[in-house]
């Protein structure tokens, strides 16, 4: 039986070096991820090269503007008008997974920047990194091969998915190191790094460190460990990321929704196929 669908607006960016423009498409759909995967195929079929989503939100209908095209199906829309803007910005590609909303906030999409911070609490550290999404995984790699062995891996499918009352974890402590927690990410990677709806987490001993891809689709490392945070920082700097006092981020003034690609699995499922991985159910503080 199908899902109810809903009708979806996103603003497509067209990344020309040259000749950058964005362009407004709708979609019925039964998930955004789904939506948004939509709008960029008939976007390609449109003509674009290299369409980008930028903010997305649930539209109604009825506020649809007369002079639009469609797709055969009806299901897809687009106005005809494009916007050109100045070539040259170097706005950051979300990663997938999170996208920002129409909805003014605090902060504007184009003052995301690519970089990281170090928060150096009394006791516990925090390194926030901003990266776009060609480099989410494979930089998180880079992180997990500066330490050999790590106590254990969880998955966290947070509350806001289906909007459920309580967090889920599922732990594994035979995914204790950067190969084997690498190569779960890269054999599931439509049910973890590519779902918003879930943060990934690698326990290093050393510091009490927790490595994780959040559901904002950032690298954020909480440690007590000082020699930890130094070798963190030493490898992103490495890579040309640029440290920061501030930075703004999707998760801080900035109006978003998080989504999971149409080929991934609902809730019910990823349980069970965390469950058929090994992974057990665990409650923190037990």
């Amino acid at each position: 039986m199908n899902k109810e669908t809903t009708f979806y607006t996103c603003l497509i960016e067209e990344r020309d070096d040259l000749n950058p423009f964005v362009q407004v498409y709708w979609a019925h759909a039964e998930e955004m991820g789904q939506a948004i995967e939509m709008m960029l195929n008939v976007a390609k079929e449109n003509g674009l090269q290299r369409p980008f989503p930028r903010q997305c939100d649930p539209y109604d209908i009825k506020n649809l503007p007369d002079d639009i095209e469609r797709s055969s199906d009806a299901a897809v829309f687009w106005t005809a008008n494009r916007y050109a803007f100045p070539p040259g910005g170097k706005m950051l590609d979300l990663p997938v997974g999170i996208i920002a909303s129409c909805i003014e906030g605090d902060h504007d999409i184009e003052e995301i920047e690519q970089g990281f911070t170090v928060f150096p609490g009394d006791k516990l550290k925090t390194i926030a990194v901003n990266v776009g999404v060609d480099q989410l995984e494979v930089l998180y790699g880079k992180i997990l091969e500066l330490f050999p062995l790590y106590k254990v891996f969880w998955c966290l499918l947070h509350d806001h998915w289906n909007d459920d009352s309580s967090d889920l974890f599922f732990v594994n402590e035979d995914l204790n190191s950067p190969a084997r927690i690498k190569a779960f990410i890269a054999e599931n990677r439509a049910n973890t790094i590519l779902n918003g709806y879930i943060t990934l987490t690698s326990y290093l001993e050393e510091g009490a460190t927790n490595i994780n891809i959040s559901d904002h689709k950032r690298i954020i490392v909480r440690t007590y460990s000082n020699a930890v945070v130094d070798q963190i920082s030493i490898l992103l700097e490495s890579n040309e990321l640029e440290r920061k006092d501030s930075i703004v981020s999707i998760d801080a003034g900035i109006h978003h929704w998080y989504y999971r690609i149409s080929d991934s699995l609902e809730k019910e499922q990823m349980k069970a196929l965390l469950k058929s991985l090994g992974f057990k159910p665990w409650t923190p503080g037990s």
